[in-house]
């Protein structure tokens, strides 16, 4: 075993043998230098790695904020297979979608941890992907309603706002919003929004309370209802008020201002001559929107008869946002000036556009005037930001 020719003697000769003793005592060296045991050092790496992930992932959450508070889409038509991540600096794809597209501008702008996590993890992993977009979507929904819930519940006492309403795929879908007070300011905010199977009155009733429960709120802390004037959420026997109320009798139902109002304007909007004024302007603002060449022809005559404004162009009314149509009013008397020197060049025009001119300018007499001044004036209370 120990001679000249012996096992042991004949082992510590072998190149192996001289290779794993010198790995083994680099393997020595190498950990006496290093604080902690093995299982802390790899305790260690994991650390880091979880570090570099969340980096990346704050990253990708940025920009889908990004996109949600300007109101972009994060998809395009085509939003999958591999990302090209360019250098600092380089070009830009901008046939895969918003999102990607932001991501790439990110990295341009050398963004080293987003840069590092694209081009080292796996494709399975980059949370990139259509569906691990809607998780983070999903995600960030539940971290935005947890706080509006925890405000509500701090502020004590709150009201719920409701309407239902069907969206472009043809499903009914409820609305739930709550209104409180928070440092003496009143507060509306969005909870979620539910497909409403059963429009009934009952069912309308338990999928809101249903709504309470699910995301903490206090139902005996709620002490106002707000809806529209629909029988079936407003019914004193078997609308939804009734039946919240039941269990919740601090519960007052109110109908909603804002829409009580619009009913009101829709319907003090039925004089003629309030109608003709605005079916007037809405089609002025068509007839300038249709064509380049009277467009351009009034943007002339804004700049000289209305040099003092901003506005290139007149708003076409909203049939259901009356601070929209409020916006068209004070667009219009704004530029009238100019609107009138403009129809009286567009009347020498041959054509449909001449004939169309003159007509406007026939149609603008004293009685069009005394309408828009008196529309400006009701609809100038109705949004005091306005005023």
């Amino acid at each position: 075993m120990t001679g000249d020719n012996g096992y042991l003697t004949s082992h510590l000769r072998n190149a192996f043998h001289e290779d794993c003793s010198t790995r083994a005592h680099a393997f020595v060296q190498l950990k006496h230098s290093q604080s902690g045991d093995i299982a802390q050092q790899l305790d260690s790496a994991a650390a880091a790695q979880r570090e570099r992930n969340r980096r990346a992932l704050q990253r990708i959450i940025q920009a889908i904020e990004f996109h949600g508070r300007l109101g972009i889409a994060l998809r395009g038509h085509r939003d999958c297979g591999d990302l090209r991540v360019p250098e600092c600096g380089g070009e830009i794809d901008y046939t895969q979608g918003n999102m990607r597209a932001t991501l790439q501008l990110m990295v341009a702008c050398n963004d080293e941890a987003l840069k590092q996590h694209l081009t080292t993890t796996g494709r399975n992993a980059t949370y990139i992907s259509p569906a691990s977009q809607n998780l983070l979507i999903d995600a960030i929904a539940a971290v935005i309603r947890r706080h509006v819930v925890a405000e509500v519940n701090d502020a004590g006492y709150f009201s719920i706002l409701a309407d239902e309403t069907t969206d472009f795929s043809h499903k009914e879908q409820l609305a739930v919003c709550v209104r409180y007070v928070k440092d003496c300011a009143i507060f509306e905010r969005f909870l979620c929004f539910e497909l409403a199977p059963d429009l009934t009155g009952s069912g309308l009733a338990a999928q809101l309370l249903g709504v309470l429960d699910a995301v903490g709120l206090d139902k005996d802390c709620l002490i106002g209802q707000g809806y529209d004037g629909a029988a079936a959420m407003s019914g004193q026997q078997n609308g939804v008020q009734k039946h919240v109320r039941d269990q919740c009798p601090a519960a007052i139902y109110v109908h909603c201002s804002s829409h009580a109002l619009n009913l009101c304007l829709a319907k003090a909007s039925d004089n003629r001559e309030i109608r003709a004024a605005i079916t007037t302007m809405h089609d002025l603002a068509v007839f300038y929107s249709d064509s380049n060449k009277r467009l351009l022809n009034l943007q002339q005559n804004i700049e000289q008869k209305c040099p003092e404004s901003s506005r290139t162009r007149l708003k076409k009314h909203c049939t259901t946002r009356w601070v929209e149509k409020q916006d068209a009013v004070l667009v219009f008397r704004e530029l009238y000036p100019a609107v009138v020197a403009s129809l009286d060049d567009i009347a020498v025009w041959p054509g449909d556009s001449g004939s169309k001119a003159v007509s406007y300018m026939r149609s603008m007499d004293s009685g069009f005037l005394v309408a828009v001044e008196i529309l400006h004036t009701v609809l100038e209370v109705r949004n005091p930001l306005l005023l």
